[in-house]
Protein backbone atom coordinates (compact mmCIF):
# COMPACT_ATOMS: atom_id res chain seq x y z
CA UNK A 1 0.00 0.00 0.00
CA UNK A 2 2.75 2.42 0.99
CA UNK A 3 4.73 1.62 -2.16
CA UNK A 4 1.67 2.32 -4.33
CA UNK A 5 1.19 5.69 -2.61
CA UNK A 6 4.80 6.67 -3.37
CA UNK A 7 4.35 5.63 -6.99
CA UNK A 8 1.26 7.82 -7.30
CA UNK A 9 3.00 10.75 -5.63
CA UNK A 10 6.08 10.34 -7.82
CA UNK A 11 3.92 10.20 -10.94
CA UNK A 12 1.93 13.27 -9.87
CA UNK A 13 5.08 15.26 -9.09
CA UNK A 14 6.70 14.22 -12.37
CA UNK A 15 3.62 15.01 -14.42
CA UNK A 16 2.21 18.09 -12.70
CA UNK A 17 5.46 19.69 -11.47
CA UNK A 18 6.61 21.05 -14.84
CA UNK A 19 3.06 22.08 -15.75
CA UNK A 20 2.60 24.07 -12.55
CA UNK A 21 6.07 25.56 -12.96
CA UNK A 22 5.23 26.64 -16.50
CA UNK A 23 1.95 28.24 -15.44
CA UNK A 24 3.49 30.13 -12.53
CA UNK A 25 6.43 31.15 -14.72
CA UNK A 26 4.04 32.63 -17.30
CA UNK A 27 2.10 34.44 -14.60
CA UNK A 28 5.31 35.94 -13.20
CA UNK A 29 6.56 36.88 -16.65
CA UNK A 30 3.35 38.68 -17.59
CA UNK A 31 3.23 40.43 -14.22
CA UNK A 32 6.78 41.71 -14.53
CA UNK A 33 6.79 42.70 -18.23
CA UNK A 34 6.58 46.50 -18.14
CA UNK A 35 5.08 46.98 -21.59
CA UNK A 36 4.12 45.29 -24.80
CA UNK A 37 6.85 47.01 -26.82
CA UNK A 38 10.55 47.63 -26.39
CA UNK A 39 11.79 51.11 -25.54
CA UNK A 40 13.26 51.50 -29.02
CA UNK A 41 9.97 50.46 -30.66
CA UNK A 42 8.04 52.85 -28.44
CA UNK A 43 10.40 55.67 -29.41
CA UNK A 44 9.80 54.85 -33.09
CA UNK A 45 6.04 54.73 -32.50
CA UNK A 46 6.05 58.10 -30.75
CA UNK A 47 7.91 59.69 -33.66
CA UNK A 48 5.39 58.12 -36.07
CA UNK A 49 2.60 59.59 -33.97
CA UNK A 50 4.15 63.05 -33.91
CA UNK A 51 4.98 62.98 -37.62
CA UNK A 52 1.43 61.95 -38.53
CA UNK A 53 0.05 65.13 -36.99
CA UNK A 54 -2.89 63.23 -35.52
CA UNK A 55 -4.03 61.81 -38.86
CA UNK A 56 -3.78 58.02 -38.98
CA UNK A 57 -4.00 58.09 -42.79
CA UNK A 58 -0.72 59.94 -43.20
CA UNK A 59 1.77 57.81 -45.10
CA UNK A 60 5.26 58.07 -43.65
CA UNK A 61 8.63 56.84 -44.86
CA UNK A 62 9.96 54.58 -42.12
CA UNK A 63 13.57 55.51 -42.93
CA UNK A 64 12.90 59.19 -42.22
CA UNK A 65 10.96 58.40 -39.06
CA UNK A 66 13.72 56.07 -37.82
CA UNK A 67 16.33 58.73 -38.53
CA UNK A 68 14.31 61.28 -36.54
CA UNK A 69 14.02 58.73 -33.72
CA UNK A 70 17.78 58.25 -33.80
CA UNK A 71 17.63 54.60 -34.85
CA UNK A 72 20.08 53.22 -37.39
CA UNK A 73 18.67 49.70 -37.17
CA UNK A 74 14.90 49.53 -36.88
CA UNK A 75 13.71 46.34 -38.61
CA UNK A 76 12.97 44.44 -35.38
CA UNK A 77 11.08 47.38 -33.89
CA UNK A 78 9.13 47.91 -37.10
CA UNK A 79 8.17 44.24 -37.25
CA UNK A 80 7.06 44.35 -33.61
CA UNK A 81 4.88 47.43 -34.18
CA UNK A 82 3.29 45.89 -37.28
CA UNK A 83 2.57 42.61 -35.45
CA UNK A 84 0.91 44.54 -32.62
CA UNK A 85 -1.10 46.45 -35.27
CA UNK A 86 0.25 49.80 -34.16
CA UNK A 87 1.56 50.40 -37.69
CA UNK A 88 0.21 49.25 -41.04
CA UNK A 89 2.03 48.80 -44.33
CA UNK A 90 0.70 51.01 -47.10
CA UNK A 91 -0.41 49.79 -50.51
CA UNK A 92 2.21 51.97 -52.17
CA UNK A 93 5.13 50.28 -53.93
CA UNK A 94 8.13 49.54 -51.76
CA UNK A 95 8.55 48.37 -48.21
CA UNK A 96 9.23 51.71 -46.58
CA UNK A 97 5.86 53.48 -46.41
CA UNK A 98 3.70 52.91 -43.32
CA UNK A 99 0.91 54.63 -41.44
CA UNK A 100 0.09 54.62 -37.75
CA UNK A 101 -3.20 53.07 -36.65
CA UNK A 102 -5.58 54.66 -34.15
CA UNK A 103 -4.50 51.99 -31.65
CA UNK A 104 -0.89 52.95 -32.31
CA UNK A 105 -1.74 56.57 -31.60
CA UNK A 106 -3.35 55.61 -28.31
CA UNK A 107 -0.33 53.48 -27.35
CA UNK A 108 2.09 56.25 -28.27
CA UNK A 109 0.14 58.62 -26.03
CA UNK A 110 0.30 56.35 -22.98
CA UNK A 111 3.13 56.63 -20.52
Amino acid sequence: MREHLWQVLTFAATFFGPTIGFIFGRMYESATTPSDVTKRALRLLKVFNKASGGDPRTYLDVREVAETAGLDEYEFELQQLVQLRYLERSNLPGDVVFWITPEGMRRAGRK
